[in-house]
C-alpha cells in the first residue's frame, strides 16, 4: 500500500468514531443510522453537481454498485439481527476477521499475490482487533449469534472487495458510485429498520419519520462526516489500495474508538488496551512496507 492511499485508510478510521459518538445515546439508533444512509444519497448528488459529474453510473460498474449494495444490506442485516439476538463478545470477533476472509477470496478468485509482510501485518491486526474487543463468551455456545456475524463479516468483506474493484478497474468517480449504491441501500434498510425495531410497534412512517427528529443537527453532522470516511477509502482505492489490506488497516479505528470513550465519556480501561493498538499500528506498517517489496 502506498503512502498516500494508507494516509487516506487512515483519515478514514480516524473519521468513523466520530460518527458513533455523535449518534450514541440515541433513543432509537437504528433509526438514526437509517437517517444518516439517506443523508448520504443526498450529500452524494450535492457532491456530484458540485464536482461536474453526472449521476448516470456505467453500464459496466452496475454490476459492481448492485454487488456493494447487496454485501451492504447483508451487513447491516447481520450486524443489526446479532446485536438485537446475544452476544457481542462473540460477534465482533468474528466480524474484524473480515481482512482474512478477503485475503482468501482474492487469492482464490483472482490469484492475487501477498507478500509475506503484508499477510504478516494483516493478520497481527486482527489479532489486535480480537484482543481489543474480546469480552467473555463461548461461539460454539451461540451458534445463532455467531451464524449472523458471519453473514456481517461475508457482507463487509463482499462489499469493500466490489468497491476495490469499481475503482480499480473503472475510471469511475466515487460520488456517483456511492450514489447509486445507498439508492440502492436505504430503501433495504429501512425495511430492516422496521423490521427490527422496538415494542411498541408503530406504523412504518412514523418509524422511519422518527429517524430524524430527535436530533437532527447530530444526524446531519453524522451523515457528512461518515459520507467523507466512505469517500476517502474509495479515493484510496483508485490509488492502487488493496481490498485486504484497507479493510485491516481501517481497524485502527478501534484504538481511536477507545480513547474517545475515555476522553469523551469518561470510560476506563486504556492503559491494557494501548499494548494492543501498537500491535495495530505495527500491522500497519508492515503492511505498507509489503507492498514495496512485491
Amino acid at each position: 500500500m502506498s503512502l498516500d492511499a494508507a494516509a487516506l485508510v487512515l483519515l478514514s478510521a480516524l473519521l468513523h468514531p466520530i460518527r458513533d459518538l455523535l449518534l450514541k445515546g440515541h433513543a432509537r439508533p437504528e433509526r438514526a443510522y437509517l437517517a444518516v444512509t439517506c443523508g448520504w444519497i443526498v450529500i452524494a448528488a450535492i457532491h456530484a453537481k458540485f464536482s461536474g459529474i453526472g449521476l448516470g453510473l456505467p453500464t459496466e460498474v452496475q454490476p459492481l454498485a448492485v454487488a456493494s449494495a447487496a454485501c451492504l444490506t447483508a451487513y447491516y442485516f447481520g450486524t443489526m439481527a446479532a446485536l438485537k439476538t446475544g452476544d457481542l463478545s462473540i460477534y465482533y470477533p468474528i466480524i474484524r476477521s473480515s481482512p482474512l476472509l478477503i485475503v482468501a477470496v482474492t487469492w482464490a478468485v483472482s490469484d492475487t499475490k501477498y507478500t509475506l509482510p503484508t499477510l504478516a501485518g494483516i493478520v497481527l491486526i486482527v489479532i489486535a482487533a480480537f484482543a481489543l474487543q474480546r469480552q467473555p463468551g463461548r461461539i460454539l455456545g451461540h451458534p445463532k449469534v455467531a451464524a449472523l456475524a458471519l453473514v456481517a463479516m461475508a457482507g463487509s468483506a463482499g462489499y469493500t472487495m466490489a468497491d476495490a474493484r469499481a475503482m480499480h478497474a473503472h475510471d469511475v468517480p466515487p460520488a456517483q458510485f456511492l450514489f447509486w449504491v445507498y439508492l440502492m441501500v436505504a430503501p433495504a434498510f429501512a425495511l430492516l429498520t422496521w423490521a427490527f425495531r422496538k415494542p411498541p410497534p408503530v406504523g412504518a412512517s412514523a418509524h422511519l419519520a422518527a429517524s430524524w427528529l430527535p436530533s437532527p443537527f447530530r444526524v446531519l453532522a453524522a451523515s457528512v462526516i461518515s459520507y467523507l470516511s466512505y469517500f476517502v477509502i474509495l479515493v484510496a482505492f483508485s490509488r492502487g489500495a488493496g481490498a485486504a489490506e484497507t479493510a485491516a488497516v481501517r481497524q485502527v479505528s478501534i484504538p481511536v474508538s477507545v480513547l474517545l470513550a475515555v476522553i469523551v465519556l469518561g470510560e476506563t480501561r486504556l492503559a491494557h488496551r494501548l499494548g494492543w493498538a501498537s500491535l495495530i499500528a505495527a500491522g500497519i506498517i508492515l503492511i505498507v512496507i509489503g507492498d514495496k517489496l512485491l
